[in-house]
């Protein structure tokens, strides 16, 4: 995560990867492998506007045979010159992109805080802005205090 995201990014874990794939493919999502074999594709020839997950490999060694056997599809993004891998973050940066472009171009990205359910976002921000306080109302089982728009509370 980049810098603090993690505050009000849900982070999910598991297992393995493995298992992770399989969770995702049970809930609908369609995986994107990025590796370079002969059944990769240019990323830029898929819609990405549905439940989409993309997976990358670490810089060094890219995904395994296993995970390149469990996504849907291998992608690649198509590079000039002698080079042909992109840091992580770098590929990662350009298939969001691709995506965000997508779904905007559809018509269905959140423009006024669509996506976090009310009592979600309300979690969130406290928890944010006040983890400590946050601690103690979890330890006391006790609903967190409503704040204000100054993001105060009483």
């Amino acid at each position: 995560t980049a810098q603090g995201s993690q505050k009000w990014v849900k982070l999910n874990t598991h297992e393995s990867n493995i298992n992770a794939i399989s969770e995702l493919k049970n809930r609908g999502f369609k995986l994107y492998g990025t590796t370079l074999n002969n059944n990769s594709i240019d990323y830029r020839n898929f819609d990405y506007s549905e439940n989409t997950c993309f997976v990358l490999g670490a810089e060094k060694w890219g995904l395994s045979n296993e995970l390149i056997s469990k996504v849907d599809q291998s992608i690649f993004i198509p590079m000039r010159g002698m080079v042909q891998s992109l840091n992580v973050s770098v590929a990662a940066s350009i298939l969001l992109f691709e995506a965000i472009r997508q779904r905007e171009t559809k018509g269905l990205l959140p423009s006024n805080g669509e996506g976090l359910n009310v009592k979600e976002y309300e979690r969130t921000l406290f928890e944010w802005s006040y983890p400590e306080l946050a601690l103690i109302y979890q330890k006391a089982c006790r609903e967190y205090p409503k704040l204000n728009d100054e993001g105060e509370f009483n």
